[in-house]
């Protein structure tokens, strides 16, 4: 004898579908949203990164920068060409940038003004580095008779690695 089907035989048989569909489901949705808290970290992370770097190129250009605007003549005449470098003061932009900067005689009357700049974390490690140099020459003040300290008119800046 055949049976015939009741539509309460066939609810009997779809009860556990309801949960795994809903299983599925939750799954998709917290995969959807842990991709976007991952992506939106990774974006922070980026942001973060870039201004690090661009505050150590500040730090390395501001470096350049007062060591041209302060340092003296005299005190490059008596470097020999291709010897010691002359180290200068290094400087304290933040708490957390450092600029070391140094001046070398290449030759005759030509010199390379390098500046390290480090972005570093509150343990002191490094996040971020630059090195910048100038070209720099001496020339004739013709106000004071002396002599001051200028960058060359063409491809002066170079950037260091």
């Amino acid at each position: 004898m055949i049976r015939p089907t009741t539509p309460r035989g066939s609810a009997r048989d779809r009860r556990g579908f309801a949960l795994v569909l809903a299983m599925i489901v939750l799954v998709v949705l917290g995969a959807i949203v842990g991709g976007t808290f991952f992506a939106g970290w990774l974006e922070q992370q980026i942001g973060e990164n870039t201004l690090f770097a661009a505050q150590a190129a500040a730090g390395a250009d501001g470096g350049l920068d007062e060591a041209l605007s302060t340092i003296s003549p005299i005190s490059l005449v008596a470097l020999q060409p291709g010897g010691a470098p002359l180290l200068l003061d290094s400087l304290a932009l933040e708490p957390q940038v450092s600029v070391y900067r140094q001046i070398s005689r290449l030759e005759g009357n030509l010199f390379l003004l390098t500046a390290r700049a480090a972005r570093r974390n509150a343990g002191g490690g490094v996040l971020a580095r630059r090195a910048e140099g100038l070209l720099v020459h001496l020339l004739a003040d013709s106000g004071t008779g002396g002599q001051i300290v200028v960058p060359l008119r063409h491809r002066a800046w170079v950037q260091l690695y």
